[in-house]
């Protein structure tokens, strides 16, 4: 029996040394990024043959048959979902960040425009002044440059991303890599021992990491290593990895050829925001500096600079990557606008409001009964039943701004910088004789007088009309307001989002830390409940030498 006590001693004895050494591991490796608490387990130590004493002792005792991990693999599914989603909001923030400071960096594009809206108010008061003409001018420089400036930084900011995208794109090969070559040392290390856990956790660390790069899913075989899946490819089989390329189109494929689709994860945010979103944002930009660059020279070329010459852009370019200020010179900057200055139509006993057939008696020129009056290409169909006044809202409709002095009964055409057409107006009878009745015939289309705003006033109107955007109904600052607004709105709602997810993630690795992490206390308590144990054996051991040298003494 003494015998049997010794074995039962020298067992637990042994058992209780490694329990504490797994204990003592787990309390100097409590800090360790990824370490998992490890457990000794027990198996009980059965007698060879019958046993002779079976009343009295069954089995030698028990004995550490294993180090093993405590883990929760579905707490790591879920902190690993967490973490992908996570990714996925933090990872374009700060190119978003980058933009949003950029447009909004003084001057902006907004306080250019406002600038221009002012500058363009103070010339309207003193059309001629060449000082402030090339004022004007530089003011209109100053918003082209900020949109070519603006166009620049997100071309900039794009190849930022990418190169953001491309770093991370490297860091998941590397740990498909690692992974790889973690396989076959698993396999051949003794299985569920300190070492092999050693590996099991920084395999964890690893595809915790990958999660936060791309949406995994992973296969765990019985011999211990793991496959690696993504987009529906096998991205890790035994000890070969396959390496991920990025795209020209920002895309990724592995080596076989298939393009692997990112979801969640920094990668795939990344992806959409190089691909879709940013270009949304520079295609906005493009849409408004297209706008801005037709609504302008359909309205500046219709009117005529100080040197009487019209038909000028006053922007050049296809879109804000190239939009310029298209003169050089003050002068050319057209303020005013064509005109016709009719003749005296009737005596002063005209009435402007009644019809033609009624008022021929105090008409110069009798109209006729009907017929039709061409202006700048567009035909005017009349009668004598038609008013001057009448006629004069028809003649709105034809590329001029009609009006009738009644003092001095004369008919004034002043050439619309708004309505498309010839710079110049021409006025014949297609039928009848209404040009004459009016005392349009003849009289020539020209310049209007240093003085004259009617181009500047164009100007102001385009600038305010709801004419630019996507939808093209909106004005010009509130395009740009509204470039302006999305970029800060996406930031954030990615922001909100990425508190709101942070917690979920923060939560999950306080669940999964609860099961797998170290407890000092408990740890510490363990220690010192295996030392009871160790010097119980201990004590038992003592007695067993005691009994067994006091029987070999009375032996003798």
């Amino acid at each position: 029996m003494s015998f049997e006590a010794l074995n039962l001693a020298g067992a637990s004895l042994r058992a209780q040394r490694l329990a504490m050494d797994v204990a003592s591991r787990n309390l100097t490796s409590a800090s360790e990024a990824g370490y998992s608490r490890q457990t000794a387990v027990y198996t009980e130590t059965a007698t060879s043959g019958a046993n002779r004493y079976p009343n009295l002792i069954n089995g030698l005792g028990g004995r550490v048959t294993s180090i093993q991990r405590v883990r929760s693999g579905l707490l790591d599914s879920v902190y690993r979902a967490r973490l992908g989603e996570e990714q996925a909001t933090t990872a374009p923030q700060s190119h978003l960040e980058n933009l949003e400071s950029r447009l909004a960096s003084s001057p902006s594009l907004s306080a250019r425009l406002q600038d221009l809206s002012t500058g363009l108010t103070q010339l309207q008061n003193n059309p001629s002044d060449l000082g402030m003409r090339t004022s004007f001018l530089s003011q209109v420089q100053g918003v082209t440059d900020q949109i070519r400036s603006a166009d620049q930084e997100m071309v900039n900011n794009q190849v930022q991303a990418r190169q953001d995208l491309s770093e991370k794109v490297t860091r998941a090969n590397d740990i498909l890599g690692q992974l790889a070559d973690l396989n076959p040392r698993i396999i051949s290390s003794s299985k569920d021992s300190a070492d092999t856990n050693v590996m099991l956790d920084q395999r964890d660390q690893l595809i915790d990491e990958l999660s936060g790069l791309m949406e995994i899913q992973t296969s765990l075989q019985p011999s211990g290593e793991m496959s690696v899946y993504a987009g529906g490819a096998e991205l890790v089989s035994h000890n070969r990895a396959q390496t991920l390329t990025l795209q020209g189109d920002n895309s990724l494929i592995s080596e076989s050829g298939r393009t692997i689709k990112t979801q969640n994860g920094s990668l795939g945010a990344l992806q959409d925001y190089v691909n879709v979103e940013l270009p949304g944002y520079r295609d906005q930009l493009h849409q408004f500096a297209q706008s801005l660059i037709s609504q302008v020279n359909s309205v500046h070329k219709l009117g005529a600079g100080l040197d009487g010459v019209s038909g000028r852009d006053l922007l050049s370019g296809t879109g804000s990557a190239d939009i310029q200020l298209a003169l050089t010179d003050p002068r050319q900057l057209a303020g005013s606008v064509q005109r016709v200055q009719g003749q005296t139509l009737g005596t002063s006993s005209l009435v402007a409001d009644q019809s033609l057939a009624s008022q021929a008696a105090n008409l110069t020129t009798p109209a006729a009964s009907s017929g039709t009056l061409r202006v700048n290409g567009t035909d005017i169909n009349w009668s004598d039943g038609d008013s001057v006044q009448s006629l004069v809202g028809k003649l709105n409709g034809a590329g001029v701004k009609a009006s009738y002095d009644s003092n001095i009964r004369q008919l004034k055409l002043e050439r619309d910088p708004n309505l498309p057409g010839p710079a110049d107006i021409t006025v014949s009878d297609v039928s009848g004789n209404l040009s004459t009745v009016l005392g349009l015939a003849g009289q020539p289309s020209v310049i209007g007088g240093p003085g004259d705003t009617a181009g500047l006033n164009a100007l102001t109107r385009v600038l305010k009309a709801s004419v630019f955007g996507a939808t093209g109904n909106r004005t010009s600052a509130q395009a740009v307001s509204d470039l302006q607004t999305a970029v800060g709105s996406r930031l954030s709602s990615l922001k909100k989002s990425g508190e709101s997810i942070g917690a979920s993630v923060s939560d999950a690795q306080t669940a999964r830390r609860s099961v797998s992490g170290v407890s000092s206390d408990e740890e510490l308590l363990d220690v010192t409940r295996l030392q009871q144990a160790y010097a119980a054996a201990a004590k038992i051991a003592t007695a067993a030498d005691e009994m067994l040298s006091t029987i070999i003494q009375m032996v003798r």
